[in-house]
């Protein structure tokens, strides 16, 4: 498997919500300090996807991560299955300036001096620690999986999930994360959404099928009353991870947004939710089924096969 260096960053190529001058900017500080790193297309993709890179990086100590929100970034690797050490690094390039982050990673400053704050603070959090060997090399990545350049050699292709058959190609790393800190598995998400995202298991609610959720959709996460649900790509706070400056205030919007998008029978309108989601995923099984019988009866073999 290959090994990748102790910095990634997030160049985020779906969206933008981290922008891409800020993202080129650091990586610029970075080749003039002489330090190595990685560049992943979209972060959000790869922890859905469960990279094998991604997931035996993240697992080893002095990670340091450039990306969006520490409290998103925490999630989605808590959604792929790592916990981060506690000695990892996660600067917010989404909030904060290039010159920022590149303070936050120890470099020295640029030509003209200027570590500007206009755009924010560069965030720092950690988690428990898991320690491992580090990695080496120097990588960036196009826009479906990380490319090795200089001395490293090329990742092989990873086997990924299949979208959902309604969801655009290539398709849109759009799908929730939960902050385990905030989570109380009331089941209320498990409940609304029609899409089956999510699932109840080992007595709590994990998001299972992040291919199945509606683009851009983000309405789980407002109904959410602990505002526990983050879409990283969403362009709101704190539903794109932010941290939360208003509990009070939040919960109220919770309520609020609740009312507006289920009306005054909470249990009527989940239950109907409930039934819906059911057919929909009695449909999709149909359609499993039909294309099983179809390879059967074919033989195994391809439409237009000799």
């Amino acid at each position: 498997m290959s090994r990748w260096p102790d910095i990634l960053i997030c160049r985020c190529v779906h969206t933008g919500v981290v922008p891409a001058d800020r993202s080129a900017a650091v990586a610029d500080a970075l080749r003039e300090a002489g330090l190595h790193f990685v560049t992943v297309p979209d972060l959000c993709g790869l922890c859905a996807k469960r990279d094998p890179n991604l997931l035996a990086w993240a697992g080893r100590p002095g990670r340091r991560i450039v990306a969006c929100h520490p409290r998103a970034v925490l999630s989605l690797f808590d959604a792929a299955g790592v916990r981060l050490p506690g000695d990892t690094q996660i600067v917010n390039l989404r909030t904060g300036t290039a010159a920022i982050a590149a303070a936050q990673l120890g470099l020295p400053e640029t030509e003209d001096g200027e570590r500007k704050a206009e755009a924010g603070t560069a965030s720092i959090e950690h988690r428990a620690p898991h320690p491992e060997p580090r990695t080496q090399g120097a990588l960036r990545g196009n826009a479906d999986s990380p490319s090795a350049v200089g001395s490293s050699s090329s990742h092989p292709p990873h086997s990924f999930p299949t979208p959902h058959p309604s969801s655009p190609s290539p398709w849109l790393p759009w799908f929730p994360v939960i902050d385990r800190e905030r989570c109380t598995s009331c089941r209320q998400c498990l409940e609304f959404c029609l899409f089956g995202v999510y699932v109840f298991e080992n007595g709590r609610v994990e998001v299972r099928q992040p291919q199945n959720c509606k683009p851009l959709c983000p309405a789980c996460a407002r109904i959410c009353p602990h505002a526990a649900i983050i879409f990283p790509k969403h362009d709101e706070a704190p539903i794109d991870g932010a941290p939360i400056a208003d509990e009070e205030a939040e919960r109220a919007r919770a309520r609020r947004d609740l009312h507006e998008l289920l009306g005054d029978d909470l249990d009527a309108a989940l239950a109907e939710r409930r039934r819906r989601a059911k057919s929909r995923l009695l449909d999709a099984e149909k359609v499993r089924r039909a294309m099983e019988e179809r390879a059967k009866c074919s033989g195994g073999r391809a439409e237009g096969a000799p």
